[in-house]
């Protein structure tokens, strides 16, 4: 079962850029964790560290595609080192500011020139394995390595914040962002190559917004659906309840993850894409009315279980509909629009939470199961041709 796998980190150059990738995609799941809790133990309010967060958020969702868009023309090291310099000023501004209104500003430069690692390994992957069986399980160790960012990122931010001190969460955000990003830029042999041409926006693409749209509710379903699971624990089942939710949703989306790259597929990918996106939709809808922890239990590991399947059919359809000298920008677009949709259902949650309870909050995944399965249902043909009719590059 593990040959595939095996065989992927054969490829020259794989296992140093998937390192360095992992390393630069700590701070996805630690920046916001960090900024909340320096804030307050700084003596500022939740809403103050809010603003930091939404202004990170804010800069980052503007200009993450435009960032993908540079690094395929000028190609992904001069852009990830412009990157990281600025991110870093961002992120030093942060820590050494003493107002709200400094700190709003450093978090809006941080959140502009977010390195978009994640993107950048995914189209080094294609530029390796591009065209081969291989290139599932290549998007398949991505996903997984996500879901590894997303459990063990934030205990480690807790830990430094607690036990060393209220800065050392950033601080080591900084870190893991300077080398994973210059070393990720350092290693040329893999990097895709550039163009000259000025392809139109990806965004324009048949099937590109359906997509966005698709991930943007994505990501509201996952930050509601824990954040949702964390009010409904407390409530009825204390610290372990929570703990042990949290981890199954997580637990789901890592298994399916490593089975995705071992299965042999003869569905096409449209298809798998429509199922996976469905099934999560049919998981989350039963939520609102149940009242066992155990029941809810099963079914937010068969959530998680859903959600590393509908992540990676969803960047292959954009392997798929995009020309390869654009790819960068058009995961970029993807990875935007999953932060997005995760602000947008952590906030909305949030107020749900203290408004009418934990129970309540479940309502939001389900509207946005809701959202993303019309998206990829109204866009049906359009992803089908993509994935039955391989995109063919014009000269």
């Amino acid at each position: 079962m593990a040959q595939g796998y095996r065989r992927l980190f054969t490829v020259p150059g794989a296992r140093g850029f998937v390192a360095a990738g992992l390393l630069g995609r700590f701070p996805m799941s630690m920046l916001g964790l960090s900024v909340v809790l320096m804030v307050t133990a700084r003596g500022g309010s939740f809403s103050m560290a809010g603003g930091v967060v939404a202004a990170l958020l804010v800069g980052q969702a503007i200009t993450a595609p435009w960032i993908g868009r540079l690094a395929d023309r000028l190609g992904q090291g001069r852009v990830l080192r412009v990157c990281v310099a600025v991110h870093v000023l961002g992120l030093l501004g942060i820590l050494a500011s003493g107002t709200w209104w400094t700190a709003v500003l450093s978090g809006f430069c941080a959140g502009i020139a977010f390195p978009p690692i994640g993107s950048m390994v995914r189209a080094r992957w294609v530029s390796a394995v591009g065209g081969t069986n291989m290139l599932e399980t290549a998007f398949s160790v991505e996903a997984v390595s996500d879901e590894l960012v997303f459990v063990f990122g934030p205990l480690i931010t807790v830990a430094l914040c607690t036990l060393v001190s209220p800065e050392a969460g950033l601080l080591c955000v900084l870190v893991f962002t300077v080398i994973g990003g210059i070393g990720l830029a350092a290693q040329r042999s893999t990097e895709p190559a550039t163009t000259t041409a000025k392809p139109e926006p990806v965004i324009t693409r048949d099937g590109m917004r359906a997509l966005v749209l698709a991930c943007l509710a994505l990501g509201t379903i996952v930050s509601s659906l824990e954040l949702a699971l964390v009010a409904v624990a407390t409530e009825r089942g204390g610290p372990f309840a929570v703990g042990a939710l949290v981890a199954l949703l997580a637990a789901g989306s890592l298994v399916s993850g490593v089975l995705y790259g071992i299965l042999g597929w003869q569905a096409p990918v449209h298809r798998r894409f429509v199922i996976a996106v469905a099934a999560m939709f049919v998981g989350v809808l039963p939520m609102p009315l149940l009242n066992g922890l155990t029941v809810l239990g099963v079914l937010v590991f068969f959530v998680g279980f859903t959600l590393s399947p509908a992540l990676i059919a969803c960047y292959q359809l954009v392997e798929l509909m995009v020309p390869a000298r654009a790819l960068t920008e058009g995961f970029a677009w993807l990875q935007t629009a999953l932060g997005a949709g995760m602000a947008i259902g952590a906030a909305v949650t949030g107020q749900i939470v203290d408004l009418a309870g934990g129970q309540r909050a479940f309502l939001v995944p389900v509207l946005a199961g809701v959202a993303a399965t019309a998206a990829v249902g109204l866009a049906y043909g359009a992803l089908g041709r993509c994935s039955e009719e391989r995109h063919v590059e014009q000269p």
